[in-house]
């Protein structure tokens, strides 16, 4: 192995080590935050400190999609973030469509964020454009956490978490963590190393009925 390829497996391992801290450290401050048994200042004190055992100097590449603000600016000593959105509202957001973002290129991200942003996509087709997408800029072992309304995933028509976790391991990542508060749904996939074999195209069809239930869905073909 030559010089070049020993940097470059280097590389790769030390940001699967800081990747996997990051992972752990971050289901220990969820931990902290759902602690009903500590008070706000304690919650504060432990927060910090896990915060300050995430290592420095080897960044990790975050994209947050259909940012409204700055979200990582205070995490800028290990994440180089990039926030897009189609119209900025604030500077230091990058005005570009999501779709002719980093066209051509792959494997540039360690981090996507895609927070309220897949249930204000116009079609289902195009969410499954999108998720397609992410997995091209994601790197191997990257993750990608997304925020969607709860009801699009516990009251929709043609969609629910089973489907979305056979599209996303249809694309390559598997489900790690997943969280649901009073509203929202909140799921963090990591990308795989190989293309698992099975499923690969999901259209439009029933998974439940009722008269309440809503219209949510993802194509991907």
């Amino acid at each position: 192995m030559n010089l070049a390829s020993q940097n470059n497996e280097s590389s790769k391992f030390m940001k699967r080590k800081v990747i996997s801290r990051l992972h752990t450290i971050m289901k220990d401050i969820d931990k902290v935050k759902q602690d009903t048994t500590i008070s706000s200042d304690e919650k504060k004190m432990k927060i910090k400190q896990l915060e300050l055992k995430i290592e420095e100097g080897s960044k990790l590449c975050l994209l947050d999609v259909g940012a409204l603000q700055e979200n990582y600016s205070k995490q800028s000593k290990w994440l180089d973030a990039e926030a897009i959105d189609l119209n900025p509202q604030c500077e230091g957001i990058i005005k570009s469509d999501f779709f002719d973002f980093k066209v051509g290129e792959s494997d540039v991200y360690d981090i996507i964020v895609l927070s309220l942003v897949l249930n204000f996509v116009s079609s289902p087709s195009q969410r499954g454009e999108m998720l397609k997408r992410c997995q091209t800029l994601c790197r191997q072992e990257g993750h990608i956490f997304i925020m969607l309304p709860r009801a699009c995933l516990d009251n929709s028509r043609y969609f629910d978490h089973t489907l979305f976790e056979q599209m996303m391991e249809s694309l390559n990542f598997d489900l790690v963590a997943k969280h649901d508060s009073k509203k929202l749904s909140f799921l963090m996939f990591r990308k795989a190393e190989k293309r698992k074999e099975g499923k690969t195209s999901f259209h439009k069809r029933e998974v439940r009925n009722g008269t309440r239930c809503n219209n949510f869905c993802i194509v991907m073909r």
